[in-house]
């Protein structure tokens, strides 16, 4: 089975990362979204991060100190500083819009991603690939419906954590020619950590046992999702592997009804359908670097 895995190209192996990260994200989000209800958005970017950053302490000490060696000290400075930016903006998204809302506008990213990545690492960016993810951008608007009422505060929040998330997704293609994913890793959670401590400090609420575990948990998932998503990158090409997050959608409508009686409408199913739809031409049906 590993070996089959392997033998895949490589936009398709960073394909089923993202997959696995976006199921794992999704989870993560659900946990926020209920936490922030009685939390600080700020102590939970702090637990997320410190208890994400124990979960790697048993793979520090397996793979020795060696993992913490880096070759760009400034580009995970850079990663930390706008991934912590999303991070922030992205939880207090997800604790005011609904849990599938939050998440579709999160997928403004591709339409930020495709012209960084063009711009910073020179991919080309085919036609059919452009319009795939125009497509996909599409289906967010039709489950968005901005033509029924204004666009609300926590709505550009949303949106300003998209730019964000897309920057880092070009910073990390950036770092994976010289850097291991297990070290982007760590020095993310260190950073996010340490940075959030003094803020958190300041609107500290305790949590009691019930909701530390939930934190623990949701520490887990954050750190888990982060490495797929490392993986995912390191193996593809940005433009080709970023729209199969898309999928997050359909796992949004899922917990935010399952948990938060969030129903999604008929224009939420047909824009999941449409994003979906764009993930998979994307991934299964346009030529890779491997097929040219």
């Amino acid at each position: 089975m590993i070996q089959r895995f392997i033998a895949l190209s490589g936009n398709v192996r960073g394909a089923v990362w993202m997959l696995l990260a976006a199921a794992t994200f999704s989870a993560m989000n659900a946990l926020i979204k209920h936490l922030g209800t009685d939390f600080p958005v700020i102590e939970l970017v702090f637990f997320r991060s410190f208890f994400g950053l124990l979960v790697l302490v048993p793979l520090i000490l397996r793979g020795g100190w060696g993992v913490l060696k880096v070759e760009r000290p400034e580009m995970h400075l850079f990663r930390v500083a706008l991934g912590l930016g999303a991070m922030a903006l992205s939880f207090e998204a997800l604790t005011v819009l609904p849990l599938a809302g939050a998440i579709s506008l999160f997928f403004t990213k591709p339409l930020f991603i495709i012209v960084l990545a063009a711009l910073f690492l020179g991919e080309h960016v085919r036609w059919q690939r452009s319009i795939a993810t125009i497509t996909g951008f599409a289906g967010v608007l039709v489950m968005m419906r901005p033509w029924q009422g204004t666009v609300e505060a926590a709505m550009l929040i949303a949106v300003a954590s998209a730019l964000l998330m897309a920057a880092v997704m070009v910073v990390i293609k950036t770092m994976t020619a010289s850097e291991r994913p297990l070290t982007m890793v760590i020095y993310f959670s260190v950073g996010c950590t340490v940075g959030t401590l003094p803020a958190s400090l300041l609107v500290w609420r305790w949590p009691d046992g019930h909701h530390l575990g939930l934190m623990a948990v949701m520490g887990l998932l954050g750190s888990i999702a982060q490495y797929f998503v490392v993986r995912a990158y390191h193996a593809g090409e940005a433009t080709a592997i970023t729209p199969v997050d898309y999928i997050q959608l359909i796992f949004a409508g899922i917990l935010g009804y399952w948990l938060f009686d969030e129903l999604p409408d008929r224009w939420m199913l047909c824009g999941a359908l449409i994003v979906v739809a764009a993930s998979w031409t994307v991934v299964r049906g346009v030529p890779t670097k491997e097929d040219t």
